[in-house]
């Protein structure tokens, strides 16, 4: 009888000398801990408030919130309340309708256009004339120095 020995298995083929490395996905990628963006109600007076907080998160976020849909549907979150509300779901059913959220930095210039105080300059000056200074207006106020001085 002849002595069989068993069949051995072929070796492996040589790695290649540049491997390539595997696929990953971080889609459980942890967001940094730090104060949410402060909830934005439509007060013009807010809005700039509003958009460095939302920044300011998605910066220390940048691999969690890396796209615009992601920044945009982010900061839509803190829009509930006031004319904000209305805001939002009167953009989000345009936005649907034509399939496109559009850039981040779009979607901050159209927040501007549609909250920022259109007369930034009478504001101030409709300011000064209204505000009590020591329970005169700054008209007042001003009269009652040059008395003074």
């Amino acid at each position: 009888m002849e002595h069989m020995e068993p069949e051995q298995a072929p070796p492996p083929p040589a790695s290649p000398a540049n491997p390539t490395p595997p696929i990953t996905v971080n889609a459980t990628q942890k967001e940094v801990k730090m104060n949410m963006p402060t909830p934005f109600t439509g007060d013009r007076k807010r809005l700039e408030e509003f958009l460095i907080e939302t920044d300011m998160y998605f910066t220390m976020n940048e691999n969690t919130y890396n796209n615009d849909n992601q920044q945009i549907i982010f900061s839509l979150s803190f829009m509930k309340d006031g004319t904000a509300g209305s805001w939002k779901q009167s953009f989000w059913t345009q936005a649907r309708e034509n399939n496109n959220l559009g850039t981040w930095d779009q979607f901050k210039r159209v927040l501007r256009d549609s909250f920022s105080t259109s007369d930034k300059e009478g504001d101030t000056v409709t300011k000064m004339e209204t505000e009590m200074m020591s329970g005169q207006t700054a008209d007042e106020y001003i009269e009652q120095f040059k008395i003074y001085s």
